[in-house]
């Protein structure tokens, strides 16, 4: 009974079925966090299980304004599996299921418009590399499609297809499995917001001597107040979540520097990742400047060469906010293509190389307020941010090929009824 078990086990595994089914099991293992865990709101218990580090947020996770709380927004690959059968040199082909919405707002009071792009590929097919998918939709031509600005999402049907199909080196295997890829990308935007207070010396001074709360002196509701008297930043629902943030606690006021985060961080239920960062700019309010700024102090602009992530635009908003974007060559370093035909050569994986380089960004400056401060009561003047990026979400499919075994190929041995 043993041993016939153990022949069994073999068989199972020399002609790839038992390789195949645990290949299987780990690809669809990869897919992002079902849709029950999040219509039940259980995603921290689904990481505490699957991926704890999601668990650990940074002090600068922002508070998703009540104006983005849609789980439709934005593009998902609901389904994406292989269609029949697919023997050795067979054509494989896959289709796949995206729901698409556009970006609300909230300002225009309308939804934006997207225009999202397919690729596919197929592990160990033309070493990987990526073959445009074919998206059906009234308004889609080859692999992109046009997302209209609506209330509604959009159903859109995808396929991918390998005509030359594969073959199977092993000459004891009957099944192989390879892991296909559904790749979409489409242009997105994350803003945020972060409250900061002003006050005068003098009161600031006064009040923290006496160990004042200087809000609840005030009689300030600030909703996003934290205990120690930092403000926590509010952002758009999005792939990206975007905070900001300072290390102080506020009010500010004239004098002294302060640190000022700007975070973005992969939002995992979104099932992908940053693809490119397009730009990030921020927007300071009248009387604060960045350390790389001229008016923060020429003896600090060498080093603020190497400290301060962003640099000043040169322009201003409408309302006179000054705007700083981040330095063109931390753009060059973040965004690496890690797709894995790039990677090829490297000792490095795909999500190594997004780990490193696209999941967690944060980007720090120091600001000062350059004018006096004189208001005998706290000021509130928001810092703005947008970031603005090509977003990939990706889902994964196993790709099983089965070989004809060689003595029934012509039909021998096969009775005739």
């Amino acid at each position: 009974m043993l041993l016939g078990g153990i022949a069994g086990y073999n068989t199972f595994f020399s002609t790839g079925a038992g390789g195949a089914a645990a290949k299987t099991a780990g690809i669809a293992a990869q897919e992002k966090v079902p849709g029950l865990v999040q219509t039940l709101g259980l995603e921290n218990i689904y990481y505490a299980i699957v991926d704890p580090k999601q668990l650990f947020t940074d002090p600068f996770t922002p508070v998703v304004d009540e104006n983005y709380q849609s789980t439709d927004i934005g593009v998902k690959i609901e389904e994406f599996k292989q269609i029949g059968q697919a023997f050795e040199h067979d054509p494989i082909i896959l289709r796949g299921a995206i729901r698409a919405q556009g970006l609300y707002d909230p300002s225009a009071q309308e939804y934006r418009s997207l225009t999202l792009t397919a690729y596919c590929t197929l592990e160990d097919y033309e070493e990987g590399k990526k073959f445009p998918a074919t998206l059906d939709s009234p308004f889609s031509s080859g692999n992109q499609v046009e997302v209209l600005g609506g209330k509604g999402s959009e159903y859109i049907e995808a396929t991918c297809e390998f005509p030359q199909g594969m073959s199977i080196a092993s000459t004891t295997k009957v099944i192989e499995v390879k892991e296909a890829k559904l790749l979409v990308g489409y242009e997105f935007e994350t803003w945020g917001y972060l409250p900061l207070y002003t006050l005068n010396k003098k009161d600031l001074y006064e009040l923290r001597k006496k160990g004042e709360s200087i809000f609840e002196f005030y009689a300030i509701n600030e909703p996003l107040l934290n205990s120690d008297d930092t403000i926590q930043s509010k952002a758009s629902e999005a792939p990206v979540r975007l905070g900001i943030g300072t290390y102080q606690a506020q009010p500010f006021t004239d004098g002294p520097s302060y640190w000022l985060t700007v975070t973005l961080r992969n939002n995992a239920v979104w099932g992908g990742q940053i693809g490119k960062l397009s730009s990030l700019e921020v927007e300071i309010p009248p009387g604060f400047v960045m350390e790389s700024d001229p008016r923060f102090g020429t003896d600090t602009l060498e080093s603020a060469d190497k400290s301060c992530s962003f640099e000043p635009l040169g322009d201003t908003t409408e309302q006179d906010w000054e705007i700083y974007v981040l330095k063109p060559e931390l753009l060059a370093k973040l965004n690496k293509d890690c797709h894995a035909y790039t990677l090829r050569d490297v000792a490095l994986t795909e999500k190594q190389c997004f780990d490193i380089f696209k999941r967690d960004m944060s980007f720090n400056c120091r600001m000062k307020i350059i004018k006096p401060v004189e208001n005998t009561q706290p000021i509130q003047l928001p810092v703005h941010a947008t970031a603005r990026y090509l977003y990939q979400t990706t889902n994964s499919a196993p790709v099983k090929i089965f070989k004809v075994p060689t003595e029934l190929a012509d039909n021998s041995g096969i009775p005739s009824f």
